[in-house]
């Protein structure tokens, strides 16, 4: 697992808590960025699994951070069931403090 693979889960963990986390969004995201690692969180926001409470937008560049979080129980119900599960591959004993802290 990568650092950056790292940082995504010790980030969900948070959201997983309640808590709110800021992210930068592209609104344009292009196959190539698929590979991308940060490009979970705006496919997450504009498919509904995350929303978002406010809006930053730096002067200079132009790029939006949005504070996001989780909308609703149903979709923290999914995460736990499909989306981890899906992404540890099966080994949810490695993410099993994570998991406990998810209920």
């Amino acid at each position: 697992m990568t650092k950056n693979d790292e940082k995504v889960f010790e980030e969900l963990e948070l959201v997983f808590k309640g808590e709110t986390i800021w992210e930068t969004i592209s609104e344009n995201i292009i196959f190539d960025d698929l590979d991308n690692i940060n490009t979970i969180w705006s496919l997450m926001l504009f498919s509904g699994y995350l929303t978002y409470e406010d809006i930053r937008i730096f002067t200079i560049t132009g790029l939006k951070s949005y504070s996001l979080k989780i909308p609703n129980q149903e979709i923290k119900s999914f995460f736990r069931q499909s989306f981890i599960e899906t992404y540890t591959k099966g080994d949810v004993h490695f993410y099993g403090l994570m998991m406990e802290d998810m209920i």
